[in-house]
């Protein structure tokens, strides 16, 4: 109760680190020589499928996502599915997959986003198989456009960050109030104008987001830059 977090956020310069292949066929480590095998594990198309977007492993195997909305489980030798599929008027394609706890929960939840309409959606991690474990949550602001899209998630500081289409940042809290009671607040952030310095016709997307040393980082769409979300906890006067 004594602090308040001041958030912001920072252009920060992003270094690509390379693997160079050596020996033809492998990675070269103390001598020895890795063969490198790819090999076709699983087809959805004929589930009906196009293609898929999202993958999240977990202890039980793969959740996967795919472009008609469909979430589907994989434990290496079975597929299960699909077990969930986002529709609100339309297929919604998922975006992203991450699994969170807040910190007053006593369980994992699966959280995914979509495209079309920007949806989130989150089941028990230990009832994921079951549909009706399945709901929508944070409907309200930037998540209950008629379009758009939720593209990409990660969770940091006890929050989970959804970026969307059209520069938005979007934050995502679960909490117990002053009255004993679950709430959920959603809280946008514009990503362009007196945040970027930029005055454009065109908003990015928040195509990607990764969560590292006490800090979000987000990389736009259409843009060779990533951007950093940063709280800092100061005393109140």
């Amino acid at each position: 109760l004594g602090n308040l977090a001041a958030n912001s956020l920072t252009p920060k310069i992003f270094i690509a680190n390379t693997w160079n292949q050596i020996n033809n066929g492998g990675f070269s480590q103390n001598g020895s020589k890795n063969i490198l095998t790819f090999k076709k594990s699983l087809d959805l198309g004929h589930y009906g499928e196009i293609c898929i977007t999202s993958v999240k492993s977990y202890a039980d195997g793969l959740i996967i996502g795919t472009s008609k909305g469909s979430v589907y489980l994989y434990d290496g030798n079975k597929l299960t599915g699909p077990i969930f599929t986002a529709f609100d008027g339309i297929a919604l394609p998922i975006t992203s997959i991450i699994i969170h706890q807040f910190l007053h929960e006593s369980e994992s939840y699966v959280y995914v986003s979509t495209d079309k309409k920007p949806r989130l959606y989150r089941s028990k991690l230990s009832e994921i198989s079951s549909n009706s474990s399945w709901l929508q949550v944070g409907n309200t602001g930037d998540l209950a456009l008629s379009s758009g899209g939720a593209m990409s998630l990660v969770s940091a500081f006890n929050k989970i960050f959804v970026g969307c289409r059209s520069s938005k940042m979007v934050r995502y809290e679960r909490f117990i109030n002053e009255l004993g009671l679950e709430s959920e607040t959603v809280t946008s952030t514009s990503l362009v104008n007196q945040n970027l310095g930029l005055s454009e016709t065109s908003l990015p997307s928040v195509r990607t987001l990764a969560a590292s040393d006490n800090q979000v980082l987000a990389g736009l769409d259409g843009r060779p830059e990533i951007y950093s979300y940063v709280e800092t906890s100061v005393l109140n006067p």
